[in-house]
């Protein structure tokens, strides 16, 4: 895993970028609760060229494996792009209805915007862009929010992330869901 150029170094120096590089430092807005964030699914290598209908290099990703790259405890190339963090651990911070960020840390700097929209229902649509040092990525976002009875405060969230970049020749299918809520 720890070889320079693999497919599950590019995804985490990808994951990493959206929580490091995406957004200038923002403090906490709102003051909205603030979710440990689970992240499992794949990458897509979509650089590699093949013949038509041959499968691109598909490598897998847990929140485990990220978690030991951003302690440092997996060696991985991400580590030296991004400013590692001990906690291992993403966060979503859920500002409202019409905006989210991520960070992969608990004190809200740093993060990456995610603007969109959440329905009465919970069902949720967002979206945001990075830059990762000179490529740059989309990634949108769509699931549901669980409400607290009677009101707008999210218990839980889960859904999909995609993310793509022509730049790095990478794309992603994440499931995400919240856990700890801090």
């Amino acid at each position: 895993m720890g070889v320079p150029g693999n497919r599950f170094s590019k995804v985490i120096c990808a994951l990493a970028a959206v929580a490091f590089f995406a957004s200038p430092a923002r403090p906490r807005l709102g003051g909205g609760p603030v979710f440990e964030l689970k992240i499992d699914g794949k990458s897509y290598d979509t650089g590699v060229i093949l013949n038509p209908g041959v499968k691109p290099p598909i490598g897998k990703i847990s929140t485990g494996k990220i978690a030991d790259v951003l302690k440092g405890v997996l060696p991985d190339y991400a580590e030296d792009f991004v400013d590692l963090d001990g906690g291992g651990k993403f966060y979503l911070y859920y500002d409202g209805k019409d905006q989210w960020r991520v960070a992969t840390n608990p004190n809200g700097m740093d993060t990456t915007l995610l603007q969109g929209q959440v329905a009465n229902d919970g069902t949720f649509f967002m979206a945001g862009k990075y830059t990762l040092f000179m490529a740059n990525a989309d990634c949108f976002v769509k699931g549901k929010v669980t409400f607290k009875k009677g009101t707008f405060e999210p218990t839980k969230i889960k859904g999909k992330f995609y993310l793509v970049s022509e730049d790095i020749t990478t794309a992603l299918d994440l499931s995400i869901e919240t856990g700890k809520k801090l």
